[in-house]
This record gives structure tokens, sequence and C-alpha cells, in this order.
């Protein structure tokens, strides 16, 4: 049943309207190619950022995908009707880590082949945007479960990139008093975690049903 979810969830978000913000995603990132001019003189924190970038245009586009998926079902009632019958929690949100994740990743993944080629992204940084990336997708996938009036959705992705700002600017001012490298990756990490945490902790099946306007 949980396969069947996946691949009806997968089938309503990958329209017309991914295709358009597949290609809106390989634009912005060809354009720092074009352009080939920057402001930072690090290559390093250049690549890092860039990589940060590709996780920025990936939160923007799962949350308005998840509006075909968890919003819809969480405003129609089907979350209900699925746990009443006998799917799970954690089931319900494998579910919807599988069809967000790759959905958007398929969307995004001209943007992360050029940036391997074009943007001297290693495969080390493509990991760094690929693991991110999965962690705020279960934050989207939470945060959506945890919200109960469902007027809030509409804020959430100005909301997300504020956050992914300060969680960037909070690893990068860590980086440049310490100089360690593996600190950005640490604090944002460890950032992203315990948002996580706390939020799955307070998500319960109660919280999830309940939905008004």
């Amino acid at each position: 049943m949980v396969l069947e979810l996946i691949k009806n969830d997968i089938e309503k978000i990958l329209d017309k309207n991914a295709l358009l913000m597949a290609l809106m995603a390989f634009i912005f990132t060809l354009i720092p190619v074009l352009v080939r001019e920057s402001a930072i003189n690090n290559d390093i924190i250049m690549q890092i950022l860039k990589s940060d970038g590709l996780v920025m245009l990936f939160i923007i586009f799962a949350l308005e995908l998840a509006k075909s998926t968890i919003v819809n079902d969480k405003i129609s009632k089907r979350i209900d009707f699925i746990l009443a019958n006998g799917v799970s929690k954690n089931k319900i949100i494998i579910n919807y880590i599988a069809s967000l994740y790759f959905s958007t990743l398929i969307i995004l993944a001209p943007s992360i082949v050029l940036s391997m080629y074009t943007m001297s992204l290693s495969i080390y940084l493509i990991l760094n945007t690929l693991i991110t990336s999965l962690i705020y997708t279960l934050l989207i996938i939470y945060t959506i479960l945890f919200i109960t009036n469902m007027n809030k959705i509409n804020r959430l992705q100005i909301s997300f990139a504020v956050l992914h700002i300060i969680i960037l600017s909070v690893s990068y001012i860590t980086y440049i008093f310490t100089n360690v490298l593996a600190l950005y990756f640490i604090i944002k990490a460890l950032i992203l975690i315990v948002l996580l945490v706390l939020l799955g902790i307070n998500t319960k099946i109660e919280r999830i049903v309940t939905t008004y306007y």
C-alpha cells in the first residue's frame, strides 16, 4: 500500500508546473556560469554557498510540490482515512519523504548536473546538497503535519527561506571566527537536527488530524 501511495503522489507532483520549475532551476544555476563574477574570493566557501544555493531552490520547490500531496491530504482529510485504515504515522511520513524528496530531485537534476560540471562542485558538496535537502524534506513534512491552521501554509516558503539564510549565516560566522571548515557543516547539521527532533516529538497523530481555516 505504501508503494502505491508513493507512486500516486509522484504522479500528482510531476505535472507541467514541475517541468516549469525544473526550467527555472536550470536557468537560475546557469546565471552564475554566464556572469562569472563573485564578491567572495575564497573558492571553497564560494563552492559551499553554491551548494547551499541549490538547497534553497530545493526548499522552495519542495514546499510548492507539497501543496499537491501533504497539504491536499490534510485539507481533504485523506490522512485521517489512511490512518483509520491501519497505516501508521511513520509509514505515512516515509511515503511523503520518498515522493517529495525524489520528485524535487528529479526537477533539480539538470541544475545539479550543470553545477557539477560548470560550477566546480565536488561530489562531496553534491552530497552536502543531497543530505541537507533530505533533512529539509523531513522538516517540511513535519511542519505541514504540525500546522493546524492551514492559512499559514502560504507563509512557509518565506519562513523556510529565512530559516535557511539564518542557519547559513550562523554557520558561516562560526567558520570565520574559528577558521575550521568542518564546523560550518557541523553547526548547520546540529541546528537542523535539533529543529527536526523538536518537531518530530510534538507532531502526534492528534495534531496531524486537526485542521481548520
